[in-house]
């Protein structure tokens, strides 16, 4: 099995899909997940999924409760399952929408700094910067972490591994 964690209109075959809003009417397409509910607390048994994606999504989520989200996914997770997702880095995107990166300051760096802001939960309430949330991903017991850059945006992938006797 494999999850797809804040799917919104981007629901993919072979996954469950799952968000914190189930909206038919929306300016950026029907939000309609398999089950809602929300990321601190996924509605799953342990070591289930071999799999788990969340695609721009981490960002939408308050800081208070990025342990609490990355320890859910590490539960859920099967032995050696693969976690893999994407986000805007902070810094780039503040770099792009400062320099004015293509000539897209307010078309592209505004709502990737923000959030397109087209319905509930379509907002960022969380600046995210590569060494930090590599840190929660080891905290959380995730190891292999590898990154990709794409413009302004991070995919990282990872996979479960034994939780850590301490903190870094």
């Amino acid at each position: 099995m494999k999850l797809n964690i804040g799917s919104g209109e981007m629901k993919y075959d072979d996954y469950v899909n799952i968000d914190f809003v189930n909206l038919d009417e929306s300016p950026i397409g029907a939000i309609k997940p398999d089950i809602v509910a929300d990321a601190k607390s996924l509605p799953f048994k342990n070591d289930i999924f071999e799999e788990v994606h969340m695609t721009e999504v981490i960002e939408h989520i308050e800081r208070r409760y990025t342990d609490i989200v990355l320890n859910e996914i590490w539960r859920v997770l099967k032995e050696n399952g693969m976690f893999y997702f994407t986000f805007p880095d902070f810094i780039e995107c503040m770099k792009g929408f400062i320099e004015n990166q293509y000539g897209a300051r307010w078309q592209v760096f505004h709502a990737t700094l923000y959030g397109r802001q087209a319905h509930k939960g379509d907002y960022h309430v969380h600046a995210i910067e590569l060494q930090d949330i590599i840190t929660k991903l080891f905290n959380a017991g995730f190891v292999n972490v590898k990154t990709e850059t794409v413009p302004w945006d991070y995919r990282i992938t990872c996979y479960k591994g034994e939780k850590l006797p301490t903190y870094l």
